[in-house]
């Protein structure tokens, strides 16, 4: 059970004023880089740059000491070398700022001399009620505040997918992929070594916001979390609490550590104690939490929760030029959970007085290696008119003859009319990087290969079932 209090984290990830210790002059470095994103996040409060040498950071008033700031801070960020944190903690405490993210590396993860360190940081935490984000990690990104309280590259913010990483790296790849794609990300919370703030606080403060989402084509009316995780703090807490959240917003998480080579890098990289893997799946399991086996995987995860509405059924429709892809996805849909929805004789009567004779009437509907743009419309009206269907995956594979941008936006039409989910599989390369762009621009989940896709859609129909099932008070396992 989780020993410690709910914190107060409204003014952490929403804060009106920031103080950066270790502001620095030199572009290169962390404590010039934050305030830089801060700037280029259009952060609306105050930023107090701290440097005992410049007055000015940034284009910004710079003072000597924390001390000396001209109010209090309603969160500090600390980006010097760690044998220097423990003091700078103090003094921002006997300013009266509670919120504090650490930069600064050197701590557990070093060895026994950091987690000296580490521990005299935890103490001074609990003697001044601190809330303490990191040491060693990359800080967070909250859209709502307008605040990009990182050193990494720039995150496109927005949207309604939100992020926890144990791993500032996995966090800045994220925001690079995230960007190309055109997903706007809403929070996303770096834990580092955890010392104080972790992942069950996230999560708590996560059911405390009451956000409302108005269902669109844009947006999914769900605020999907995934979590990159190398250790969990307290299992029990942890598990009880995605539970709670998973109710409502989907909860994926990829957690390494099942082979002793994975756990040893752990232990370098964030002091992480790895927790018993073999008891995790049927955990999570029990808590509607979706376990993801990679980085690949979550990302995908990430594209389709925040996209799509998750089906209300298991019945599929696939719509596809190329035979062989279909059959693959046929085997594939009945893998993760889904099934091939049966076309009633309408539908069949629709495809074969539009279709050419040699296409494939049932399901999967096959239009034909030579299809045009009209006949995946047709296609679609078809089976989306279906109440068996309660979602279609759409494969396109590039002939000579394939108009796959026109098929694009045949696609966002169809999702438009009929709101139901549709994923897309555009198999190839350079050929259909504009199609992609045309769905991704109009936040249609595509992927460059089937099984991708329907893993995905079968995964979001897995969490809708598991969601409106009565689950007892508490979940009957031990951590």
């Amino acid at each position: 059970m989780n020993t410690n209090r709910q914190r107060d984290l409204h003014t952490f990830f929403q804060p009106t004023s920031i103080a950066v210790v270790g502001a620095s002059r030199s572009t290169k470095k962390i404590g010039n880089i934050v305030i830089a994103n801060l700037v280029a996040a259009r952060y609306p409060g105050k930023i107090y740059p701290v440097n005992r040498d410049a007055h000015i950071v940034r284009g910004l008033p710079a003072f000597a000491t924390y001390a000396s700031l001209p109010i209090v801070p309603e969160l500090a960020v600390v980006a010097i070398p760690a044998q220097f944190v423990i003091a700078a903690v103090e003094e921002i405490a006997r300013k009266g700022t509670k919120n504090i993210v650490i930069f600064s590396a050197g701590f557990r993860e070093i060895g026994e001399q950091g987690a000296v360190l580490e521990q005299e940081l935890v103490a001074v935490a609990h003697e001044h009620g601190l809330n303490i984000l990191g040491p060693n990690c990359l800080g967070f990104l909250h859209a709502g505040a307008q605040a990009n309280v990182t050193f990494g590259s720039f995150a496109h913010l927005g949207g309604n997918v939100r992020f926890v990483s144990q791993s500032g790296a996995i966090a800045t790849s994220l925001f690079d992929w995230a960007d190309a794609l055109g997903l706007a990300i809403a929070e996303c919370v770096t834990l580092g070594n955890k010392a104080v703030m972790n992942e069950v606080d996230i999560l708590q403060y996560w059911i405390t916001q009451k956000k409302v989402l108005t269902p669109s084509r844009q947006l999914a009316d769900v605020y999907p979390v995934g979590m990159y995780l190398e250790s969990i703090t307290d299992g029990p807490a942890f598990i009880q609490t995605a539970r709670e959240l998973a109710r409502t917003h989907p909860v994926f998480v990829l957690k390494p550590g099942k082979s002793q080579g994975a756990q040893l890098a752990m232990q370098s990289h964030t002091g992480a104690l790895a927790s018993e893997d073999s008891v995790l799946d049927a955990a999570f399991a029990q808590a509607g939490v979706i376990r993801c086996r990679g980085v690949e995987e979550m990302m995908d995860m990430a594209v389709g929760f925040a996209w799509e509405h998750a089906p209300h059924g298991p019945g599929v429709a696939v719509v596809s030029n190329a035979g062989g892809p279909a059959v693959i996805s046929a085997d594939m849909i009945d893998q993760y959970g889904l099934q091939l929805a049966t076309l009633s004789e309408t539908a069949q009567g629709i495809l074969h007085k539009s279709l050419p004779r040699a296409a494939g009437l049932h399901n999967p509907v096959d239009v034909l290696g030579d299809a045009l743009a009209d006949r995946y419309a047709v296609a679609l009206d078809a089976v989306l008119q279906e109440q068996s269907v309660q979602s279609v995956v759409v494969i396109l594979t590039p002939q000579v003859m394939t108009e796959i941008e026109k098929t694009a936006h045949v696609i966002v039409d169809a999702s438009a009319k009929y709101n139901k989910p549709i994923m897309c599989s555009f198999m190839g390369g350079a050929h259909i990087v504009k199609a992609e762009q045309i769905l991704q621009e109009n936040n249609i989940p595509t992927y460059r290969f089937p099984e991708r896709a329907i893993k995905t859609l079968g995964t979001m129909w897995q969490w809708e079932s598991w969601r409106h099932k009565k689950l007892p008070q508490q979940p009957d396992f031990e951590c």
